[in-house]
C-alpha cells in the first residue's frame, strides 16, 4: 500500500514539476534566486522520474548498478536535450546547464534511492553518495548567495550598489572584467574596477535592484577616470515595456558624459528618464537596467565605478 502510495505521489509531483518548468518558467520575473530555484527544479524532475522509470519497468530494478547507470544517464541526456530542443520553437533558449542538472537529478536518485545500488560494496556506494552531496552543496551555495544578496539589496535601497559586500559584483553583468578593490573609493570602502576591452562598444549593465523608482529625483553614480584626459561614457535606462518591445533605441533613456581626470559623479534627472521614450512614459515602478559604456575604444581602458544610488 505504501508503495504504491509513494508511487502516486512521484507521479503527481512530476507531472507538477514538468507543468511549472516548462509552463510557467519563462515568466517567472527578474528575481534571481527565484529563477535559480526554478531552474533547480529539473533535478528534482530527474529524480522523479528515475523513481516513475523503476516502478514502471520492473525490470530496471534486476539491472546490474553500473549498467543501470549508463542506461539512465542515457536516457536523462537523450530526454534532455529533445526537451532543450523543442523549447527551442516555443521562445525558450538551448541550455546545456539544463541538460546537466536533467542528468545529475537522475543520478542523485540511482545513488541514494535505487535498489540496485545496494548490491556494490557500501565503501563505493558511500564515496559516491559524498561525491553527488558535494556536487549539491557546489550547487545550493549559489542559491544561498543570491537570497542573501538580494535581501541586502532591499535593505541598502535606494542605494542601488556601493560594492561592500563581495558578491554584490553579482547584480552587474559584463563581458568585461569586473573585480571589487579597495582603492581608489568614493563611499565607505570598496568600489568597482571595470576593465573595459577594444571593440565598437564595451561595458557593463546593473540588472538587479529594486526596480520601483517613483518618489525619486535622481540616480547619481560615482565613476573615477584614472586617465588625465577627458574620456566620454554613454548611459542607458531601460524598463519592463522596454525589454519587451524589440529593445528600441528611441524607447529608453540615453545620457553621455564627460568625465574628467579623478571622480566624477553622474547625475541624471528622473523627470527625464521618464519622458525620454518617445511614444510613451518610461514605468519608474518597472525599471530593468542601467547600462554604462564606451564607444570605439582602441585598446584597454579602466575605470571605477562606486555609490551607485537614488536621491530626493
Amino acid at each position: 500500500m505504501f508503495i504504491r502510495f509513494k508511487y502516486i505521489a512521484c507521479t503527481i509531483f512530476f507531472f507538477i514539476c514538468v507543468v511549472f518548468l516548462f509552463a510557467g518558467g519563462k515568466n517567472i520575473g527578474n528575481i534571481r534566486s527565484v529563477a535559480y530555484a526554478w531552474n533547480l527544479g529539473h533535478v528534482v524532475l530527474y529524480l522523479l522520474a528515475g523513481f516513475l522509470l523503476t516502478g514502471t519497468i520492473k525490470q530496471t530494478n534486476k539491472i546490474p548498478f553500473p549498467k543501470q547507470v549508463v542506461l539512465f544517464s542515457l536516457v536523462s541526456v537523450v530526454s534532455g536535450l529533445i526537451i532543450e530542443i523543442i523549447q527551442l520553437h516555443t521562445g525558450r533558449e538551448f541550455s546545456l546547464k539544463d541538460v546537466l542538472w536533467d542528468f545529475f537529478g537522475m543520478l542523485t536518485f540511482l545513488v541514494f534511492f535505487s535498489t540496485s545500488a545496494q548490491n556494490i560494496k557500501k565503501t563505493y556506494l558511500r564515496l559516491f553518495q559524498l561525491s553527488v552531496l558535494i556536487i549539491l552543496s557546489v550547487i545550493i551555495i549559489p542559491l544561498g548567495i543570491l537570497i542573501i544578496d538580494e535581501a541586502a539589496a532591499k535593505q541598502q535601497f535606494p542605494v542601488l550598489s556601493d560594492f561592500e559586500t563581495w558578491f554584490e559584483n553579482k547584480r552587474w553583468i559584463s563581458t568585461n572584467k569586473l573585480e571589487i578593490c579597495d582603492n581608489p573609493v568614493v563611499f565607505d570602502n570598496k568600489s568597482l574596477k571595470v576593465t573595459l576591452s577594444p571593440g565598437r562598444y564595451s561595458g557593463l549593465s546593473l540588472n538587479h535592484f529594486p526596480q520601483k523608482w517613483t518618489g525619486y529625483n535622481f540616480l547619481k553614480i560615482s565613476i573615477f577616470n584614472s586617465y588625465e584626459k577627458k574620456i566620454k561614457i554613454y548611459c542607458g535606462i531601460k524598463d519592463k515595456i522596454h525589454d519587451n518591445s524589440g529593445y528600441n533605441y528611441n524607447d529608453r533613456y540615453n545620457g553621455k558624459f564627460i568625465l574628467n581626470h579623478g571622480w566624477n559623479q553622474i547625475e541624471i534627472d528622473l523627470n527625464k528618464v521618464l519622458k525620454a521614450p518617445l511614444k510613451r512614459d518610461m514605468d519608474l515602478n518597472k525599471i530593468t537596467s542601467v547600462f554604462l559604456f564606451m564607444a570605439y575604444l582602441k585598446k584597454p581602458m579602466i575605470i571605477y565605478i562606486d555609490d551607485v544610488k537614488l536621491t530626493k
